[in-house]
């Protein structure tokens, strides 16, 4: 996994984490992983193998397929240098 792929994924599953109004804490409890380990992988300071996409997908009720679609198309926004006020910003309208 790139390094661009682990922030994009990051910011993707935070964004999800966020937009249900969800503490990390909470997240680790739905998905069954650690906290710290969350927070690593918002921070994408890791890389994140299948099984634990699998575990976050489950926990926020989509497919493994959409939740890398989505890091696939933050990723594309980074790199064309878009910067927040879309699709993946809390604070975005419709929200």
């Amino acid at each position: 996994m790139t390094t661009e792929m682990r922030v994009a994924l990051g910011r993707v599953v935070h964004f999800e984490r966020i937009r249900r109004r969800w503490r990390q804490a909470d997240l680790a409890e739905r998905s069954g992983l650690q906290r710290t380990r969350l927070s690593d992988i918002e921070a994408g300071r890791v890389d994140v193998p299948l099984s634990t996409i699998e575990r976050l997908a489950a926990a926020f009720g989509i497919t493994p397929s959409e939740l890398l679609q989505q890091a696939q198309q933050e990723q594309r926004r980074g790199l064309s240098g878009e910067r927040r006020g879309g699709a993946l910003d809390p604070g975005a309208e419709g929200s």
